[in-house]
């Protein structure tokens, strides 16, 4: 299923049910799609604006596309406590499928990028699609499948680079802290 998705602060997720948004992007070293209790966030180059993301929910792993123009293809493990991983951002929380098909669980969710070097920082609509693509699968390390634009090494650097600075990060808001 195509949506078009209006992003801010260069992000969207794949967020289980209502869970809020984590203080601040958990680290990852893959520059793509960053894990977090509840879901995982997606780093987009734009800084806002609309981007065409495609889903699709498996019972088990779908075929690697390596066609289609896609700059990063990355694979990461999500637990879903409650059974409905959906496409959202911010701003945006479109009715959109779940794909957390098999209920609660561990999921294994591969992104899929291109587009995020057109205009990095910017606001151009519909210069960047994504695909995500989830299915059940016990978890395990993430996965670089592909990895050539420039943004996704920004973020990698930024992001090795950060310490937390609070004992709450990566954990969403709603969430114990201990």
């Amino acid at each position: 299923m195509d949506t078009e998705l209006h992003v801010s602060y260069h992000a969207f997720g794949i967020i289980d049910d209502d869970l809020d948004w984590p203080l601040d992007p958990p680290p990852s070293g893959n520059g793509l799609i960053h894990p977090f209790r509840g879901g995982a966030f997606v780093s987009t180059g734009i800084h806002s604006g609309r981007i065409v993301v495609r889903t699709g929910a498996f019972d088990a792993a779908p075929p690697v596309d390596a066609g289609h123009g896609w700059e990063s293809i990355v694979e990461v493990s999500v637990s879903s406590r409650r059974g409905k991983l959906r496409v959202r951002s911010y701003d945006d929380d479109p009715e959109g499928t779940t794909l957390s098909t098999a209920g609660r669980g561990s999921y294994r969710v591969r992104a899929y990028a291109a587009g995020r070097d057109t205009d990095i920082d910017g606001t151009s609509p519909l210069v960047e699609t994504y695909r995500i693509e989830v299915w059940p699968a016990a978890a395990t390390t993430s996965l670089v499948l592909r990895a050539e634009d420039r943004y996704g090494e920004q973020v990698m650097r930024e992001m090795s680079s950060d310490e937390p600075s609070d004992p709450r990060d990566g954990q969403a808001m709603n969430e114990p802290v201990f």
